[in-house]
């Protein structure tokens, strides 16, 4: 599999893109946190009710993600891959991951975390999702019953291994804080970009090749 660069192409996507899109979440629930660590201090609630605050502030906002989530898929998704093509569209979800990194590091403000977040996690759920899909369509049968499995799982569970192992050397050995975690998201996802930027010039190349076989 690894021998054939489109299938190593999108191994590696997926590795980051898990890594990427894990390290979001650990940044979101570090602010929630902090958020509610706040809330303590200002005399809204007290220390025992944190967790339910922050309880509450995860629900609202999974709501959110999956309402924009559907009104996506719904409204958007199909529009932008007839209007943009496979290989700009699929940019798309690492610039609003850089965006949301670049925000932790410079402006670390959880309502501004939240809606990049939502903004993030309904594109990936609509856009990227069907995208991933998308991607292969130009492989053979072979590659979408062997290869594919394996990257959907090994790839993207070791992303998130990645993501932990980070966490743990950056936040809880170096005990640096979030705001400077962010730029290990931030140098992913410049890794990322060029990755989706390679994978969309081979899609297009694959496509090429499929349509003269086919002529």
């Amino acid at each position: 599999m690894l021998s054939h660069r489109y299938l190593l192409l999108i191994a590696l996507f997926s590795l980051v893109f898990s890594w990427v899109n894990t390290n979001g979440e650990y940044m979101l629930g570090k602010l929630f946190k902090a958020d509610a660590l706040a809330a303590v201090a200002r005399g809204e609630i007290s220390a025992q009710e944190q967790g339910q605050y922050i309880g509450a502030a995860y629900g609202q906002f999974f709501f959110q993600v999956n309402v924009a989530g559907v009104l996506l898929q719904t409204f958007a998704v199909s529009r932008l891959v007839k209007w943009l093509g496979l290989s700009k569209a699929f940019l798309l979800l690492p610039l609003l991951a850089l965006g949301n990194a670049a925000m932790v590091a410079f402006v670390p403000l959880l309502a501004l975390l939240r809606a990049g977040k939502v903004a993030e996690n309904a594109t990936d759920y609509s856009l990227n999702n069907t995208l991933r899909q998308m991607l292969w369509l130009v492989t053979s049968t072979e590659m979408k019953y062997k290869a594919k499995q394996a990257i959907d799982t090994f790839f993207v569970r070791i992303g998130d291994v990645c993501s932990a192992l980070s966490v743990w050397v950056f936040a809880a050995v170096l005990l640096l804080p979030v705001q400077r975690f962010a730029w290990v998201s931030i140098v992913l996802v410049g890794f990322w970009l060029l990755l989706a930027v390679a994978i969309g010039r081979a899609h297009e190349r694959l496509e090429r090749d499929r349509a003269t076989a086919g002529t």
